[in-house]
């Protein structure tokens, strides 16, 4: 049980973590009716008021601006659709870089722009390009004009998860407004981390937004990429389904062993009821003795899984299908609240469970029992 929830609790928070750090908590944008997650976002126009009350709201903790695009990035022959989110000096490169590969995050400069890009290894593959090459962007506007602008790979990432991979790219969100020829106030949203428990993002964003100017509105990352978090909180089923059958299993192989080793205590319990113990202190030394070997059993198995557990930690023996499930080797998050819970839980249905078989006890006949070999 220890094993399943360290395995699983790792995996959820790993996977979660890489939809936090692209995204953040939570998007101030436009309301826009539903579409598809790769789609662009309606753009809106920002001031300081609205800075202003996203920097006295409680909640927040961090804000930056951002401003996406779809546009073609092309080397030699080689082209590739990306949507490059552009970004100021406020972003979280530190959080970020834990996805770095080759090179380095963009540099985002207190004036000007910088051209320097940060792409995936798939784009940078398809693309035949390594940190420090220059490429070309094109950007279609008015579905006629074209816009090019050489810029400069600053280094390369990977997330895990393969539709952020495939699909984006970070710059400056000063160079992404000169491209698209619109004035600098001009942004896609917010993207806003918040403080506290993420399971309170909902009703925080819900506070928010009632502050927030008509037509802008606060919404939760856990709503906007609602299939990987509802894909992860199946896990959290799997995790009782398991510990439940676990438990079960446990509870019937306790009754079995204590049940056998009644039986074949037999003779003793004729000898102790010959010489005048009554059927409770006959339970009692039986109950004592399971309980020892219980502890024990929780003691060396709590031990076990806490090495195995560690070992995967340091060394990553059990790896996954990246492109499947997010994440190469299978994350290790032991939650200790949770240990003592399933320490505390199994000697508690041991202790109850035990007491079942001890029935034996008060129905052994003296004579039969003395008669038992």
């Amino acid at each position: 049980m220890v094993i399943t929830l360290g395995l699983v609790n790792g995996f959820q928070q790993t996977v979660a973590s890489k939809v936090y750090s692209f995204w953040g908590d939570a998007r101030v944008q436009s309301i826009a009716p539903p579409r598809s997650q790769l789609a662009e976002d309606l753009v809106m126009t920002t001031d300081d008021s609205l800075e202003l009350i996203l920097r006295q709201e409680p909640a927040i903790a961090g804000f930056f601006p951002y401003l996406s695009k779809s546009v073609v990035l092309k080397t030699g022959s080689q082209f590739e659709g990306v949507m490059i989110k552009g970004v100021d000096k406020r972003f979280n490169s530190e959080a970020f870089g834990v996805f770095l590969t080759g090179g380095r995050m963009p540099a985002f400069p207190d004036t000007g722009y910088t051209d320097e890009l940060l792409i995936s290894e798939f784009t940078a593959g398809m693309l035949q390009v390594k940190a420090g090459d220059k490429l070309s962007c094109f950007y279609i506007k008015n579905g006629s004009e074209i816009r090019s602008r050489l810029m400069t790979v600053a280094g390369l990432y990977k997330t895990g998860v393969e539709e952020y991979d495939k699909a984006f790219a970070i710059a400056d969100i000063r160079f992404m407004q000169r491209l698209q020829q619109v004035p600098g106030n001009t942004i896609t949203g917010y993207q806003i981390t918040m403080g506290g428990n993420r399971n309170q993002h909902a009703a925080q964003c819900k506070t928010i937004s009632d502050k927030l100017p008509q037509g802008i509105v606060c919404n939760p990352v856990r709503e906007l990429y609602g299939n990987i978090f509802d894909w992860l909180e199946i896990q959290d089923q799997t995790k009782q389904i398991v510990v439940g059958i676990m438990m079960a299993v446990a509870a019937i192989n306790l009754i079995t062993c204590l049940l056998i080793l009644v039986i074949e205590r037999t003779r003793m319990v004729g000898v102790l009821k010959a010489v005048g113990m009554d059927n409770a202190r006959i339970k009692q030394v039986f109950w004592y003795y399971a309980l020892y070997i219980s502890l024990m059993g929780i003691g060396i198995g709590l031990a076990i899984s806490l090495l195995l557990l560690w070992l995967q930690y340091q060394f990553g023996f059990i790896q996954m299908d990246e492109s499947t499930y997010y994440v190469a080797v299978l994350p290790v998050k032991i939650i200790w609240w949770q240990v003592a819970a399933i320490v505390v839980g199994t000697f508690t249905v041991c202790a109850v469970t035990l007491r079942l078989p001890l029935v034996y006890v008060t129905k052994t006949n003296i004579v039969k029992a003395l008669r038992f070999s």
